[in-house]
C-alpha cells in the first residue's frame, strides 16, 4: 500500500510500512498532508485526521523514541562513576587500601555473623585496581547511558543497586569462603537489562538506537561471561547473580516516558527495595544460623557438620577446633575413649575437665538429648577465660568405648546469636557403625569358625556399643579356640565385657573361673566382672587366689585398689 505526503509542496510516496515508522519515530507531523486512496481518495488530509496515526503516533511513544535518540547528560550513571573513581582516588591514601577492604568488601563471615549487610551494595562501589575499575566503569558508563535514556533515571538507579545487591547475595551463597569486590555485578545486571529491554521495545528503538540494546548488547555478555568462568581469580557467582537480577527487575520495569506505567514502576521498586531489605533484615537477625556448613566424616562413627568457611585452631581445653575469622566462637567435634560410660558420666567428666583450665564454670542447664537412638545429653556452660566471660553449648554421646563431645563455645554477650548456629550443628549429627566394627563383621561373617575373627567383631562391637553382639562373639571365639591360650584369651575378654558393660552374668563368671582356676589375668578379670554385678565377696575372693598364685603382682594390687577391696 502506499501513502503519499505533501511536504511543503513537494509530494513524496512513501510504502506504508515506510510511512508507519517515520510515524513512530515522530518525522511525520499531525499537520502533514497526506492521501492515502483507501481513506481519502484523491484528496489529501493532514495526517492527524486519520485514525490510524494516532495510534501510531503516541505521544508517549515519540517522546521514548526521542529520549533515546538525544544526547543528554546521563546524571545517575555519572553519579555512579564518580562515586567509584573518588573511592579509587580515596584508597590510594596511606592506610586507606586496608580500612576499605576490611570493612566495605562482600565478605561471608562479617555480613552472617556480625551482620554488616551494607556490604552487599558497599562492595559494588570498590575497585583497588586500575584495570579493574577501568573495564568496569566502561561498561557501566556504556549501558548506564543509554538505559538511563530508555528507562529513566530512578529506574536505572534500582536496577543497577538491585543488581549489585543480588550479585553479592548469590556470591555469598555459592562462594563464602572468598571475599569479593567491584561493580562487575552491576555491570552484568545492567548488560543483561539492555538485552531484555531491547528484545521487549524492539518496535520502539528508533533504528539509529537498537545497537545499544537487544542482540548488540549480548555479545558483550556472553563474551565476559565465558571469560570469567575461565578465570579462577573472577567472582562469576557475583556475575550471575547481578545478571539474574538486573534481568528479572527490567522484565517488570516500564520506561519512564511511558507515563502510564508511572504507578506501576513505583511499585515495582518498592518492591525490589522492599525484597532487599527483608532479605538484609532476615541476615542481621538470622545471620550465624545462616552459616554455610560443610560435611566432615569423622573416625569412630560420627558424622558431623561443621562451618564450611572457619580455619582450623584449638579450643581452651585443648581440643582440635574450627573457628570464625570475625567471632570469638569455635566448634569442636572430638571423640574420646575409655570404659564405657552414662551420659550424666560423660557430662560429669566434661565439666571436670572445664573446671580444670577456666574460672567461674556454672552448669546452666543439663537435659537429656538423644542422636540416632543413643542416649546424650545437652549442656549449656558458663565461664571465664583469659577475663572473658564466655558460654558453651555442648552435646555428649557416650557410646561404648567411645565418648563423643560436640560443643560450641563463644563470648556471652554473642551466645544467644550463635545459639542456633550450635543447633543445627547438633541436629546435623549422624552416628554410624564405626568402619572398625563393618571390616570386623565382614571378616566373621566370612570366616564364620576363625578364633581370630570372632575375637575381633568381639572386640569392635565392645568398643561400638553392643555388648550383645560383642558376647555372642567371644563365646564363638572361646568355643572355636583350639589351645588353653586362646580359650583363656577370649574368656578373659569376656569377662572385661561383663565389667564394663556392668552385665549380671555371675553364672558364666564362675564357670570361667572354674575352668581356668590357674591364669591370673582371667581372675582379675572376674573380680572386675563380679564387682561390678555388687559381689564383693566373690570379688576378694578371686583376688585372694589370683594373689596366692602370682604374689605381689602388680595387676592384683592395682585391682583391688580400684576396687576398694
Amino acid at each position: 500500500m502506499i501513502i503519499e505526503l505533501d511536504i511543503g509542496g513537494s509530494r513524496e510516496r512513501l510504502l506504508f510500512e515506510e510511512f508507519e515508522r517515520r510515524v513512530r519515530e515522530g518525522l511525520v507531523p499531525a499537520d502533514t498532508p497526506v492521501r492515502f486512496d483507501v481513506l481519502t481518495g484523491e484528496d489529501f488530509v493532514p495526517a492527524g485526521e486519520l485514525e490510524f496515526y494516532h495510534a501510531l503516533a503516541d505521544d508517549d511513544q515519540l517522546q521514548l523514541r526521542r529520549a533515546l535518540l538525544r544526547f543528554g547528560f546521563p546524571v545517575v550513571t555519572a553519579a555512579i562513576v564518580g562515586l567509584q573513581l573518588r573511592v579509587y582516588l580515596w584508597s590510594k591514601a596511606p592506610g586507606v587500601s586496608d580500612f576499605l577492604i576490611g570493612h566495605l568488601t562482600n565478605w561471608v563471615p562479617a555480613t552472617l555473623e556480625r551482620g554488616e549487610v551494607y556490604r552487599l551494595l558497599s562492595y559494588g562501589f570498590l575497585h583497588l585496581n586500575f584495570t579493574h575499575l577501568a573495564l568496569n566503569i566502561t561498561f557501566l558508563a556504556y549501558t548506564g547511558w543509554n538505559l538511563e535514556r530508555g528507562l529513566g533515571r530512578r529506574n536505572l538507579a534500582a536496577l543497577f543497586l538491585f543488581s549489585v545487591f543480588c550479585g553479592g547475595l548469590l556470591s555469598m551463597l555459592m562462594s563464602p569462603g572468598r571475599p569479593s569486590l567491584g561493580a562487575s555485578g552491576g555491570d552484568f545486571g545492567l548488560l543483561a537489562a539492555s538485552v531484555i529491554y531491547g528484545w521487549k521495545y524492539e518496535e520502539l528503538i528508533p533504528e539509529g538506537a537498537r545497537m545499544y540494546f537487544s542482540w548488540g548488547v549480548l555479545i558483550y555478555l556472553v563474551v565476559l561471561l565465558v571469560l570469567g568462568w575461565a578465570s579462577p581469580s573472577v567472582d562469576n557467582w557475583g556475575h550471575l547473580g547481578g545478571m539474574l537480577g538486573g534481568a528479572a527487575l527490567v522484565t517488570w520495569l516500564e520506561p519512564d516516558a511511558l507515563r502510564r506505567h508511572a504507578l506501576g514502576n513505583r511499585r515495582v521498586r518498592r518492591l525490589a527495595l522492599a525484597l532487599s531489605a527483608g532479605v538484609g533484615a532476615l541476615l542481621v537477625l538470622r545471620g550465624p544460623s545462616l552459616v554455610p556448613l560443610k560435611d566432615q566424616r569423622l573416625s569412630r562413627g560420627l558424622h558431623a557438620e561443621r562451618p564450611s568457611y572457619w580455619s582450623q585452631g584449638w579450643s581452651f581445653i585443648g581440643d582440635q577446633a574450627w573457628s570464625s575469622p570475625v567471632g570469638d566462637v569455635s566448634f569442636v567435634t572430638r571423640t574420646g575413649s575409655g570404659p564405657p560410660r552414662s551420659p550424666e558420666e560423660g557430662a560429669a567428666l566434661f565439666l571436670q575437665q572445664i573446671r580444670g583450665r577456666a574460672q567461674a564454670v556454672s552448669l546452666v542447664a543439663d537435659r537429656a538429648s538423644e542422636v540416632d537412638g543413643w542416649p546424650a545429653r545437652r549442656l549449656t556452660v558458663s565461664y571465664r577465660d583469659k577475663g572473658v566471660d564466655r558460654v558453651l553449648e555442648a552435646l555428649i554421646i557416650p557410646r561404648g568405648a567411645y565418648l563423643h563431645r560436640i560443643y560450641l563455645s563463644s563470648r556471652a554477650d554473642e551466645a544467644e546469636r550463635y545459639r542456633p548456629l550450635a543447633r543445627r550443628l547438633f541436629a546435623a549429627l549422624e552416628l554410624d557403625d564405626p568402619q572398625e566394627l563393618l571390616a570386623a563383621r565382614r571378616r566373621a561373617a566370612s570366616s564364620p569358625r576363625s578364633y581370630g575373627a570372632a575375637l575381633g567383631l568381639g572386640r569392635a562391637a565392645a568398643m561400638a556399643g553392643y555388648p550383645e553382639e560383642a558376647e555372642r562373639a567371644f563365646v564363638r571365639a572361646y568355643q572355636s579356640g583350639k589351645t588353653g591360650a586362646r580359650r583363656t584369651a577370649a574368656a578373659v575378654a569376656l569377662l572385661g565385657l561383663y565389667a564394663d558393660y556392668r552385665l549380671p552374668r555371675s553364672d558364666r563368671v564362675d564357670a570361667m573361673v572354674l575352668a581356668h582356676p590357674g591364669s591370673v589375668d582371667l581372675l582379675v578379670a572376674a573380680a572386675r566382672a563380679y564387682a561390678a554385678e555388687g559381689l564383693s565377696g566373690e570379688a576378694r575372693r578371686v583376688l585372694g587366689a589370683a594373689e596366692a598364685l602370682s604374689p605381689g603382682d602388680f595387676a592384683v594390687a592395682h585391682t583391688r585398689d580400684e576396687l576398694g577391696l
